[in-house]
Parts: C-alpha cells; sequence; structure tokens
C-alpha cells in the first residue's frame, strides 16, 4: 500500500537516494532542493504506510506546457502501479491547469517507461541524440515524448 503526497523542501536527501538507485548519473540533494524551491516546479512522491518516499515526478510548468524534469521509482516498487499513479496525479493536475501539452525524454532501451506512456497516450515526436551519459558507454540517445490534453478548460 501506498499514498501520494505533494514533494516539498526537506524532501531532497530522499530524492536523491531514489534516484540514485535509479540513474548512474544521479542528481544530488541540493539539485533537487532548487527544482523545490522554484514556482514553476511541481512534483509528488509516492510513500508507504510509514511515509517512507518510494518514487516520485518532478515536473516543470511554463505557461500552458509542461515537462517532466525526472521521474524515478525505486526498483522493489517497479511494475506495481507506483509509477503509472503518480503519473496519472500529474496528468490530472496539468488538466487542472490548463495545459495542453507534457513533454518528456526516455532512454532508448527503456521498454518498460516507453510502455506506460504510451498506454497513457504519450506519442513519440523525435529522438534526443546522446541523450544521457551512461557510464560503460559513451552516450545514449532519448525519445521525445508528448501527451495532449485533450479535455480544453
Amino acid at each position: 500500500m501506498f499514498s501520494l503526497a505533494p514533494l516539498t523542501l526537506g524532501d531532497e536527501l530522499a530524492l536523491e537516494d531514489i534516484h540514485g538507485t535509479c540513474f548512474p548519473n544521479f542528481w544530488r540533494a541540493q539539485a533537487f532542493k532548487k527544482f523545490l524551491e522554484d514556482r514553476y516546479t511541481y512534483g509528488w512522491k509516492a510513500i508507504d504506510l510509514e511515509g517512507y518516499p518510494l518514487a516520485f515526478i518532478l515536473t516543470r510548468v511554463v505557461e500552458d506546457e509542461a515537462e517532466i524534469l525526472t521521474f524515478a521509482v525505486s526498483p522493489a516498487f517497479q511494475r506495481k502501479g507506483v509509477g503509472r499513479k503518480l503519473l496519472m496525479k500529474l496528468l490530472d493536475f496539468l488538466s487542472s491547469r490548463g495545459c495542453h501539452a507534457l513533454f518528456l525524454e526516455v532512454a532508448l532501451d527503456n521498454m518498460p517507461a516507453i510502455s506506460l506512456y504510451k498506454s497513457l497516450g504519450f506519442i513519440k515526436v523525435g529522438v534526443r541524440p546522446n541523450y544521457y551519459l551512461c557510464p560503460h558507454q559513451a552516450s545514449m540517445s532519448a525519445n521525445v515524448f508528448v501527451w495532449k490534453n485533450n479535455s480544453k478548460k
């Protein structure tokens, strides 16, 4: 069981920990602190019954468009609906704000994430060559996806 809660200042170390379990070039707590202080940045975390963060999603909204800055689910909780719930929460939030588009990048080989995005109506619109730095290879390209809000406010 888990619930969703808004990200707040003070979550930085937990976000660094989760990010570090998911990405080789993970973000440090100070980077998360700067994002959480930014008035255009919003995010949610999935927490267990004791309030321990399991996953999070962080987005920047400018005018009527948004982009996912990062999205991470602790490996033990992947493919259990946690990421889907976080993403659906974000889409509901963006719809309520009248956002018409949400953009994201995802590594070409991250098939579980690509499947999740497609199942929620995201469409591939391009590729960013050499987008991610990888420890055992020079780089990894990323698919660019967009979600279009069909419910106009």
